[in-house]
Order: C-alpha cells, then sequence, then structure tokens
C-alpha cells in the first residue's frame, strides 16, 4: 500500500514497484562494491591481456603504426598487463560512481557512461603507480606495487601510458569538435594540476613547522595542506563533475556548483582519511597511527598544532620527526590530539564541507535516482569507517 502527496493533495492505494537490471546490495559500501566490479569488467575490455593486432593498432600506435613489428601480445604484456594488476585488485571506485551518478543525473533519459570510466579510473591507476615509485612503495591494495613486480621502467611507462590512454578510451576524439576540446582542456587542466600537487607533496611541509612550534599559526600550514589535496585528488573528483556537465550540456551555474561539489568531496574525503587513520579504520585494513609513524603532517595535526601549547608543539613534532614503530609514543601523540577534540573535528569539517557543498548543488538539480545516489554517498563519506 502506498501513500504520498499529489499537486498537494493527499492519495494512497496499491503500488508496484518493478526493478530491472536489478544488483543487490545492502548499503553504500555494498554499491561501491557493485561499481568496482563494473569497473573491473569495463577497463578489462579496454585493457586487454590479449588484444588483437587491430585494437593495438588503433588504440595504442595510431597514425604512426607501421603494420609490422610490433605483436599486440608485447603491448598488452608492457602496456596493459602490469595496469591490470592493480586494477584487478579492486578500489574504492567512488571516483567513477561520482562521474556515472552525475551523467545519469544530469541526463534526460538513460546515457551509457561506461567508456568514461576510462578517465575516472586510469588516471587514478596511473598515479597511484608512479605515486608508489616516487615514495618506494611496497604494498599496494594488498599486492606488490607494480614497479616492484614489473620493475621501475615499465612501470613508469605503464603508468605514465594510462594518461593518454584514457582520452582516448573515453572517446573524446568522437565527439563534436567544441565539445571534445572542452572535456580535454578540462582533463589537461587537472593532470597540470595534479602534477604540481605531487610536486608540493614531494617537496613537504616541514619547512613550514619551525614557525607553527614558535607561534603556533598553522593558518599558512592548513593553507599549503588543503592545496596539495585540492590539487592531488579534489580537483580530479571536481573535474570529472565538470566533464560529466560537458558531457550533458548543462548551464554554465550548474557546471560551476558540480565542479565545487566534486572539488569538496575529494577534499573531504581525504580530510576523513587523516582522521581514521588516528582513529582505526573498521577490519583493520590499515594500521591505526601509520601517518605518525611515517611523520606525516596531516589535518589532525595541523588543527592540535592550532590549540596546544607550545611544549606539547615542540614534543608532537619530534615523535613526527622520529618515523617510530614505537607505539607507545605514537599512542602518545594520538592522546594529545584528542586532548583538544582535533581528530573529532576534522571529521566535523568534511561533513561541513560536503554539506555546504550540497546545499548549493542540491536545488540545481532534478530529484531522481542518480541524485539520491549522490546525496547517499555523501552521507556515507563523512561517516565511513573504512
Amino acid at each position: 500500500h502506498a501513500q504520498g502527496v499529489v499537486d498537494g493533495k493527499s492519495v494512497s492505494g496499491v503500488g508496484f514497484l518493478e526493478r530491472k537490471n536489478h544488483v543487490g546490495y545492502n548499503d553504500t559500501a555494498g554499491l561501491l562494491k557493485n561499481v568496482g566490479r563494473v569497473v573491473r569488467k569495463v577497463l578489462g575490455e579496454m585493457y586487454p591481456l590479449q588484444g588483437t593486432q587491430e585494437y593495438v593498432n588503433k588504440m595504442c600506435l595510431g597514425r604512426h603504426c607501421t603494420g609490422k613489428g610490433v605483436p599486440p601480445n608485447v603491448i598488452c604484456d608492457t602496456l596493459f598487463k602490469p595496469v591490470r594488476s592493480l586494477i584487478d585488485r579492486g578500489g574504492k571506485a567512488w571516483r567513477s560512481l561520482i562521474l556515472i551518478s552525475a551523467i545519469s543525473a544530469l541526463s534526460d533519459g538513460h546515457h551509457d557512461s561506461s567508456k568514461y570510466l576510462a578517465i575516472s579510473e586510469l588516471l587514478h591507476v596511473g598515479s597511484l603507480i608512479i605515486d608508489d615509485i616516487q615514495d618506494e612503495s611496497t604494498i599496494r591494495r594488498g599486492g606488490k606495487c607494480v614497479h616492484i613486480e614489473y620493475g621501475v621502467p615499465t612501470a613508469i611507462n605503464a603508468g605514465t601510458g594510462c594518461y593518454f590512454m584514457a582520452p582516448i578510451l573515453a572517446g573524446l576524439e568522437e565527439m563534436r569538435p567544441e565539445k571534445g576540446f572542452k572535456l580535454y582542456n578540462l582533463y589537461f587542466d587537472v593532470m597540470r594540476a595534479g602534477h604540481a600537487g605531487q610536486g608540493l607533496d614531494i617537496k613537504g611541509l616541514n619547512y613550514l613547522m619551525p614557525d607553527v612550534i614558535e607561534t603556533g599559526n598553522t593558518q599558512p600550514l592548513y593553507d599549503a595542506l588543503q592545496a596539495i589535496h585540492v590539487y592531488k585528488t579534489g580537483g580530479a573528483a571536481g573535474t570529472l563533475c565538470a566533464m560529466a556537465c560537458v558531457i550533458c550540456e548543462v548551464s554554465d551555474e550548474v557546471q560551476s556548483a558540480f565542479g565545487n561539489f566534486g572539488t569538496q568531496i575529494g577534499l573531504a574525503f581525504q580530510i576523513v582519511d587523516d582522521a581514521l587513520n588516528l582513529k582505526g579504520f573498521e577490519g583493520d585494513l590499515k594500521e591505526v597511527g601509520e601517518d605518525i609513524r611515517d611523520g606525516k603532517i596531516t589535518y589532525p595535526v595541523i588543527k592540535a598544532m592550532s590549540r596546544l601549547n607550545k611544549f606539547d608543539r615542540t614534543y608532537i613534532w619530534s615523535i613526527l620527526q622520529e618515523h617510530t614503530e614505537d607505539t607507545g609514543k605514537i599512542s602518545s601523540v594520538i592522546a594529545k590530539l584528542n586532548s583538544v577534540r582535533a581528530i573529532d573535528d576534522c571529521l566535523a569539517e568534511a561533513r561541513e564541507l560536503v554539506e555546504t557543498a550540497w546545499t548549493r548543488l542540491e536545488p540545481l538539480v532534478v530529484d531522481s535516482l542518480p541524485k539520491i545516489m549522490m546525496r547517499t554517498f555523501c552521507n556515507y563519506l563523512t561517516e565511513r569507517t573504512i
């Protein structure tokens, strides 16, 4: 029995619900797992382990193809297989969920957006492969990093190759010139910003800490960290939303609000990640206090530094510089952060960022299931424990 309101009048009656192409899930985490399965299927076809000569010639070699001397299996083994080794392990896939939901919410009818997953996923996976080399990491998504398994030269080539394969696989060159030009501009704009952000991340923020210790003024440090995460994470999510707007040909007002929404979602995701690292992840997916052990300057640390006295600021900074494995020291730092509610207030800040961005966007998008999915993901993002 269904009840509701139509044209201001209460109505009731027998209702029927038809569900097509239904894939069951009970919560947002389950939805993301389903999105992840779709992502792996689509990218498996785009990055085949055994591609045909025709496919390799068209997608990789292009107009420079000589038509001889390049067996397709060699390209697949050196360009596709290393990337697939990471893709097939799965991932959070939230970027793809935001992209597909945005396109669906802005479309009048059904819109097959699967090819655009090349942009949301390959841009991310390529950056992970390169990041792991630069950070000298050994483990990614529960397995060996690509450069450990396939060697640094192959990993660099395959990782950077993702950046250039993504627009082709997404079919941007097949669009009307004006639309394609806008999408290419957005894509390479975020590529430049991402590399700038990575450069800033490699440089680090240690050079700002002496003044923070002395004065307790953390604003320059906060601004610098936020810039890094906007350029590396928030900007990518914002660009995906902006690209959805170009694809669906919406107004500049909607594009601006959607782009801001994506950027704030990405920024909030990073803030929550920093906080959970110190609170603990459900299922122990990450070691509690791993960021302290690694000496990272994160949002909770910055927030605490603005509230603690000079003695405590000096102590925390000394522990971060040690890169200690001592759980007692790590716990002592977490305790000081908790004493000034730095961790919980970071989570509150993330919620405020998302809510403010959603409040601006919500009236500009018609009500629909994709819109509900985006709203639900907002809640999941700021309340998640994994």
